[in-house]
């Protein structure tokens, strides 16, 4: 297919959500985030970051 194909392989992605990953929004990386934090702090016993921070 010659330069069509090396055209269409600079656009596309071979593993699937690569983009996502590398270049989250920032939606997504805030409500991570808090998530995280908020699952941590939710036991009884310190743990993660709050083991860090008690």
């Amino acid at each position: 297919m010659g330069e069509a194909w090396h055209e269409w392989t600079a656009q596309t992605a071979f593993i699937p959500f690569t983009r996502g990953v590398a270049n989250p929004g920032t939606v997504a990386l805030i409500a991570g985030t808090l998530l995280f934090l908020i699952a941590t702090w939710a036991h009884r016993v310190p743990a993660g970051i709050w083991r860090w921070i008690a």
